[in-house]
């Protein structure tokens, strides 16, 4: 038998994870013989039956930190490998936006032993459709004063308003995921933990998150995790009005002034202040004679 990719199955709108505009292909590896305690790397190509008729690299994402997800030194056993679909698409010369393919997606893998170089032969999908027109959000809308826990909006559960599309046509439908960060590049090609579509989603400040304005971004994916562009988290939709964190009650302060007004004299103080001599140029003023004027 040596070694064998059987198996192989374009998995659509599945998977604990999103990764912008990924594909994933499960697989399964057996081997035996001498081969059977080598690990092996795996390729991976495609076509579009009416768009691109022939066999493609199909460019793969390094191994994740996820157990079924292996592209390089893998061992017998069934598993998934994730392609970059807009590098795939562009690397065979399809050009930029993207369109949508019903039906016409083929993959076929193999499998290369590390150790003696030899090679399986491909194994094939089944058709399947290939989205890869990206998808949109519209609409990130958030509370304008976010405050600490136990208020009306506290920090680590602040709503956020959502709206876009999936991208699908002639009728869009909702997006599937969308992921929100303080950090842009978190919304970067990786894997990342999303979040089922809502249009009343939600995102968690923490507690070493600096009180004041703070900016927020949000992308969507459609079930084929393509991503939309991102955009900012507003109060009011308007570019620039980013919500205001302020997680510590404020507090008052009295000026000194007031302080002082509000502090009540001791009679020895008043009955020292009525004993005082006026001052020196009061009491000139008061030595001199009444001058009279005709």
């Amino acid at each position: 038998m040596g070694i064998t990719i059987s198996n192989v199955s374009v998995v659509q709108g599945t998977g604990a994870y999103v990764k912008e505009s990924v594909l994933e292909v499960s697989y399964t590896l057996a081997a035996d013989g001498a081969n059977a305690a080598h690990t092996f790397d795996l390729e991976a190509q495609f076509k579009l039956t009416t768009a691109l008729p022939a066999w493609n690299t199909a460019y793969l994402y390094p191994n994740p930190a996820s157990s079924d997800i292996k592209q390089t030194s893998v061992t017998p056993g069934t598993y998934k490998l994730l392609v970059r679909v807009p590098t795939s698409l562009l690397q065979a010369g399809v050009a930029s936006p993207f369109a949508n393919y019903t039906g016409e997606l083929l993959v076929q893998v193999r499998a290369k032993d590390t150790t003696t170089n030899e090679y399986s032969a491909y194994a094939q999908s089944a058709a399947a459709t290939l989205k890869a027109k990206r998808p949109v959000v519209t609409t990130a809308t958030c509370p304008q004063y976010i405050g600490g826990i136990g208020t009306p909006c506290p920090y680590n559960n602040v709503p956020l308003t959502l709206a876009g599309n999936d991208g699908v046509t002639p009728v869009p439908g909702n997006p599937a995921y969308y992921r929100a960060s303080q950090d842009l590049s978190a919304l970067a090609d990786g894997l990342t933990p999303h979040s089922a579509w809502s249009t009343a989603g939600t995102f968690a400040f923490s507690s070493s998150d600096p009180n004041g304005l703070r900016t927020v971004y949000v992308k969507t994916y459609d079930q084929y995790y393509n991503s939309s562009d991102a955009i900012t988290v507003t109060y009011d939709g308007a570019s620039g009005h980013y919500p205001w964190l302020q997680k510590d009650k404020p507090t008052r302060t009295r000026h000194a002034w007031w302080a002082l007004r509000g502090q009540k004299r001791s009679p020895a103080s008043q009955s020292t202040r009525t004993a005082a001599s006026p001052p020196a140029a009061t009491a000139a003023c008061m030595s001199r004679p009444l001058a009279i004027f005709p």
